[in-house]
């Protein structure tokens, strides 16, 4: 099954085997991709968010001057970019580190889902509220180097 790594040892709730199913009912498509793969640019419009099942992918920035900073490393479980779903464009990059299963799945079924199975929507939730404290941890972090 796709999902068997979604929020594995950090969910609060286990999923319920109807909303995993219709999680996995969800998806478009599966792919397998090499490294170095560009899946999302910034500023470009996003119509579906990225599950990652194996590999590691990183979002990042670059700078003015070419240089780039990684701000997130997703592994194996991670919803990459379930942010883009309401806000539609991404002020960052997403690209694959290492040869990467994924899969995809298209915002137009994410509001079915949401609509239709609040108990999955807040799980959806909770891993973009995940993100969003690993973020602030890895500014922390950034912010004490010398």
């Amino acid at each position: 099954m796709i999902f068997d790594d979604f929020l594995r040892h950090r969910r609060r709730e286990q999923i319920r085997p109807d909303d995993r199913a219709a999680l996995e009912a969800s998806v478009g498509d599966v792919r397998d991709l090499r490294a170095r793969i560009t899946l999302v640019r910034k500023g470009e419009p996003v119509q579906f968010s990225t599950y990652l099942i194996e590999g590691l992918i990183c979002r990042y920035m670059d700078d003015r001057e070419g240089q780039r900073q990684l701000v997130a490393v997703h592994v194996a479980g991670d919803f990459v970019d379930l942010h883009a779903y309401p806000l539609k464009h991404l002020d960052h990059d997403v690209s694959t580190l290492t040869a990467c299963k994924i899969a995809t799945m298209p915002h137009r079924n994410l509001d079915i889902l949401m609509s239709e199975r609040p108990a999955l929507a807040k799980l959806l939730w909770f891993s973009t509220l995940l993100d969003a404290a690993m973020h602030r941890e890895w500014i922390f972090r950034l912010g004490r180097l010398d």
